[in-house]
């Protein structure tokens, strides 16, 4: 399973399966203690465990949200 955030939104592949949800497609992002919700629709939610973003990584990953989503980024200070 592989998982890609760029500018132009997610690019997720795994077995038998590839998707591009770009970023005017993501409803509103928050941030749980242990996760990214990245909502893609009114109770349906990507869930990507922050645990496989490096601390090193976060913050800059924090403010590229940030300018990718705007206002519908919800997330921790950085």
């Amino acid at each position: 399973n592989w998982l890609s955030l760029d500018e132009r939104g997610l690019d997720l592949k795994s077995s038998g399966a590839t998707a591009t949800i770009e970023w005017a497609n993501i409803i509103e992002v928050y941030e749980s203690r242990d996760f990214l919700l990245l909502y893609v629709s009114q109770g349906l939610a990507l869930a990507l465990p922050l645990r496989v973003v490096s601390a090193q990584d976060f913050p800059r990953l924090r403010s590229a949200m940030r300018t990718w989503l705007g206002e519908r980024a919800h997330l921790g200070a950085t």
